[in-house]
């Protein structure tokens, strides 16, 4: 049993997709209706019923996964590498495994892994980036995926509403790589080095923030999402001044005034964006935007459907404002035994609730 147990754990190690099952909104929301990796996976390799599955014999790593999923529950083990290779390019040419041959460039395994954070860093190193595409090797590759010309030019459109910077941002489609091909004049030699030296050449990758269960306040931010935060600050000066929260990935939450108070959607939130506070007199739902992801699973364990999601107007500076916003405020509710009532329309606590049926059970069996 041993040894199986050795097999399996080198075989998983082995693997390039790695799985965090406990930022799937799935696991505390049997409500959740996110579905996009189970839609977007080419191998029907993912599963969901009241929990997410992964078949790994069947996984291609395509890596699709790790850009739809909108909590970050998958993660490609050479994600950081390939922003570490951007470093210190003149150019900088992004291309799949089936097209990587005499490539230059940074190699990833399909374009459609390509995401909006990665471009974003790319663009801080440099303003010159080729996305290396061959329409033919797309449609003969076992993946399978369709229009993926069109989900590139959608993905290139956001990040350069984001970037409001003059950027060279180009799909390439060629078989030739484009640092052989790329000539720099002086000027845009000297222009380039400037630069470099301004931005203080590398932007530092960061790891994964721990966080204990009892800090939970202080946000669990996976590092995909640390990295686009540390990417939209030090790049700043380029940055639209002015964009929507979909833009960043996030939502402002909107609560009705006929919200009961049961907190389950600050209960099923995956990244702690959504949470409660409490003093003497009152109850105070507050949410952290920076860590929202717009997964909607607290619009979906709304049962009075009360909570909604705004696609807002913010400034930079707000958004990553760490100070929580607040969202709702109730009076609070005591129970007899002094607790917290958590639902407004209920008189008991928890406990207090359950201990009542469980004598009421035992009343009826006499």
């Amino acid at each position: 049993m041993m040894v199986a147990e050795k097999w399996i754990s080198r075989w998983l190690e082995s693997k390039q997709l790695t799985v965090d099952k406990n930022r799937c909104t799935h696991v505390k929301n049997h409500l959740s209706s996110c579905n996009r990796c189970v839609e977007s996976c080419p191998a029907s390799a993912l599963k969901i019923a009241e929990n997410l599955y992964v078949d790994f014999e069947k996984c291609v790593e395509c890596m699709v996964c790790t850009t739809v999923c909108p909590t970050d529950v998958f993660t490609d083990k050479n994600y950081k590498k390939y922003l570490e290779q951007m470093n210190g390019r003149k150019v900088i040419e992004i291309a799949c495994q089936r097209q990587a041959e005499n490539n230059q460039g940074i190699t990833i395994p399909c374009l459609r892994s390509l995401d909006k954070t990665m471009l974003l860093y790319a663009l801080y190193q440099n303003k010159k980036i080729y996305i290396k595409y061959n329409e033919k090797k797309c449609k003969t590759c076992a993946y399978k995926f369709e229009n993926i010309s069109s989900v590139i030019e959608e993905l290139i459109d956001k990040v350069r509403l984001i970037n409001g910077s003059k950027t060279e941002l180009y799909i390439y489609i060629d078989d030739k790589s484009v640092g052989e091909q790329q000539q720099f004049s002086r000027r845009e030699l000297f222009s380039f080095f400037t630069n470099r030296i301004q931005s203080n050449i590398v932007l530092p990758l960061i790891e994964e923030e721990e966080v204990t269960n009892k800090e939970r306040e202080k946000i669990i931010l996976s590092q995909k999402r640390q990295l686009l935060k540390q990417v939209l600050l030090k790049d700043s000066a380029n940055i639209n001044p002015l964009l929507t929260v979909d833009n960043y990935n996030s939502a402002q939450i909107i609560i009705g005034e006929r919200c009961t108070g049961c907190l389950k959607c600050a209960y099923v939130c995956p990244t702690g964006a959504l949470f409660c506070e409490e003093d003497h007199e009152m109850m105070k739902i507050k949410q952290n935007l920076q860590a929202c992801v717009n997964c909607r699973s607290c619009e979906d364990a709304c049962e009075n459907h009360e909570l909604s999601l705004k696609n807002s107007k913010i400034e930079v500076s707000e958004f990553f404002n760490e100070k929580p916003q607040l969202v709702y405020r109730f009076n609070k509710k005591l129970c007899s035994c002094g607790e917290t009532v958590s639902d407004n329309t209920k008189d008991l606590c928890v406990d207090c609730e359950i201990k009542q049926k469980q004598e009421e059970a035992f009343l009826s069996f006499w």
